[in-house]
């Protein structure tokens, strides 16, 4: 009796013994890294995140702190108001060394103006409304916020092969918990990435812009971008926050100008609509970047991303704002639904255009 209840309990130690074993062996093992994203980490809740410590992304390196959030090149005075900024890689700094990004330039313009503040970074690559949203609920509104810029849009109206807020419920599945429990084993995470290989699954999955498909769907769909927006709005209020919002540019923009009909225009339309029936400014890079009356090569690193010189004409349209009208007031509830634009479904492309072009590649 007794040694048939001793059997279970030696087999069991001697399995777990033999896991310590294995585990400790896989950690010996540095698991490899994606080449262009090595700063980014799956999150519970943000689908992912930025982790903490200094590294490289997009050939330049990068400091992020303990929330995720990329510093400034200088903090600025603790007690001075703080500026946050929510958006993309177009607001992160894609490509762009510390001091030469969007909040970098605006604390530098606005200490020139003689207000003093800190300028932090919300923004994170590919980040849509939703994820902003989310990320103020987590760690930005505790940054106690006198402003925030808004600057989300790309990323809602890419099309890729999922819904952000499917992807993000999803994360919240048992399955989806049960599963992260077991990605803290490094020999959880070796074993399933070599059993991907075996059976042809890709490894990693890579969230792009430019590369997606012409099949898929709008990662936020319009009425979802123009609802997450009016709560950004409304918690901004409820916390007595000012809001400005910033409609970005690309290349083909640049060149064409906004009136051209491209499957982006009814997000832009639907952002300007959501600013104005809340009261909140809305500026225009494009009107900065043309005044510099500097050639595209030189205002940005890609066909989408603003280099050190157009982040600093866009931080110059905000700091214009602060130092001639002062901190706006926070947002005003409408007294009725604004009046959305319908979203054709990718909109007419111009073939040549960045959209075109990017809708029409091969995955």
């Amino acid at each position: 009796m007794r040694r048939a209840f001793r059997r279970p309990i030696y087999g069991l130690a001697f399995a777990l013994g033999l896991l310590a074993l294995l585990e400790g062996a896989a950690r010996l093992f540095p698991e490899s890294k994606a080449p262009e994203v090595v700063v980014f980490k799956p999150h519970p809740t943000r689908i992912w995140a930025l982790e903490e410590g200094d590294d490289m992304a997009a050939m330049v390196r990068v400091h992020i702190d303990a929330d995720g959030l990329r510093k400034p090149a200088r903090p600025g005075k603790e007690d001075a108001p703080v500026i946050l900024t929510v958006g993309d890689s177009s607001i992160f700094g894609h490509g762009v060394p510390d001091g030469e990004t969007l909040h970098d330039h605006l604390q530098q313009q606005l200490e020139d103006g003689g207000l003093s503040t800190r300028v932090l970074c919300g923004a994170v690559p590919g980040y849509s409304t939703l994820q902003s949203e989310r990320l103020l609920e987590e760690v930005g509104w505790a940054r106690n916020p006198k402003m925030l810029v808004v600057a989300n849009l790309w990323s809602d109206n890419n099309i890729d092969g999922f819904t952000d807020a499917a992807l993000m419920a999803a994360l919240q599945s048992p399955t989806a918990q049960v599963e992260r429990m077991m990605s803290m084993s490094a020999l959880f995470r070796q074993t399933r990435q070599q059993l991907n290989l075996a059976l042809g699954r890709p490894t990693r999955w890579k969230v792009s812009w430019p590369t997606a498909s012409r099949q898929g769907v709008r990662r936020v769909p319009l009425p979802d971008y123009a609802a997450a927006l009016g709560r950004i709005f409304e918690a901004a209020r409820e916390r007595k926050v000012a809001v400005v919002v910033v409609a970005l540019s690309n290349t083909w923009l640049f060149a064409h100008g906004r009136d051209a009909a491209t499957s982006w225009k009814p997000y832009f339309e639907a952002q300007k609509t959501m600013a104005d029936a809340w009261q909140v400014p809305i500026l225009d890079s494009l009107t900065a970047l043309h005044k510099t009356g500097a050639p595209a090569g030189e205002l940005f690193v890609d066909e989408l991303h603003p280099t050190g010189k157009g982040h600093a004409a866009i931080a110059a349209l905000i700091a214009d704002l602060l130092l001639k009208q002062g901190w706006p007031p926070p947002p005003v509830p409408p007294a009725a639904p604004p009046f959305l634009p319908q979203d054709p479904g990718g909109g007419q492309l111009e073939p040549d255009s960045l959209q075109g072009r990017m809708m029409m590649a091969q995955p």
